[in-house]
C-alpha cells in the first residue's frame, strides 16, 4: 500500500472590506477581513515511513503542516489546501 505525502499552509493574500464601518477617534473607517489561500506541494508521490519523517521535519522548521493521503486518493493536494485553510478560518 502506498501512500502520498503532501506539505500544505495557508497564507494571508488580502485584505477585503465587509461592509461595516467602525468609529475609531471620532472617525468612522471601513472594517477589513483577512483572506486566506491554501498552499500545497506534493512531498513523495509513493512515500515510505523515511519519507514521512523527513517531510515532517523540514514542515516543523517551516511552520507547515504535512498530511498523509492513500495512494488511491485523486485529489491529494485539493484535498490538503482545504485542510489547510479549515485550521486557519474561524
Amino acid at each position: 500500500m502506498t501512500t502520498q505525502i503532501v506539505i500544505a499552509w495557508a497564507e494571508q493574500t488580502a485584505l477585503a472590506p465587509t461592509g461595516r464601518n467602525i468609529m475609531r477617534d471620532l472617525n468612522w473607517f471601513p472594517e477589513f477581513r483577512a483572506e486566506w489561500e491554501g498552499k500545497a506541494a506534493m512531498w513523495c508521490r509513493k512515500a515510505k515511513a523515511a519519507d514521512q519523517a523527513k517531510a515532517e521535519a523540514y514542515a516543523a522548521k517551516e511552520g507547515k503542516t504535512v498530511f498523509v493521503f492513500d495512494g488511491a486518493e485523486k485529489d491529494p493536494l485539493g484535498k490538503a489546501k482545504a485542510m489547510a485553510l479549515a485550521k486557519v478560518q474561524p
